[in-house]
């Protein structure tokens, strides 16, 4: 799980710096919830990929993509919590307010993640869930 989480935070680190940047391109042109929304939307599709591909290297299947915005759903929500209540509430820049809600979330994200795009919280392949056969003795 160690080789999977570092792989979750560089994967993780490349798609935020890409929807960060998409945020602030679009603060010039909407309020900071819009603009959060919009670029959260974005990711999700990036991240699914990632997700497959690099992090834990699985296969995707029309049942992953259907729920894997679950992930999403529920990091959005923590996430708009949090960049609400640092810029209206602690008056941080709304420029910094997603740095807040990825650390804060970082950590449900992968869990979400890995159960669904690998099956659950600690499935195996199938050569590690299967014990040995018990040896024979020798005659």
């Amino acid at each position: 799980m160690g080789a999977q989480f570092a792989r979750f935070l560089v994967g993780g680190v490349g798609n935020t710096l890409a929807t960060y940047a998409l945020y602030l391109a679009l603060l010039t042109i909407l309020d900071y919830r819009l603009a959060y929304t919009a670029a959260y939307a974005s990711g999700i599709l990036l991240a699914y990929w990632i997700g497959l591909r690099f992090v834990f290297r699985e296969r995707g299947s029309w049942s992953k993509l259907r729920r894997f915005p679950l992930v999403y759903g529920a990091q959005y929500i923590l996430g708009v919590a949090v960049v609400v209540a640092v810029v209206d509430g602690l008056g941080v820049p709304a420029s910094l307010g997603p740095v807040a809600a990825v650390a804060v979330s970082i950590p449900v994200t992968f869990l979400l993640s890995r159960w669904i795009l690998t099956g659950g919280p600690a499935e195996r392949h199938p050569a590690e869930a299967t014990p040995p056969a018990p040896s024979r003795p020798h005659d």
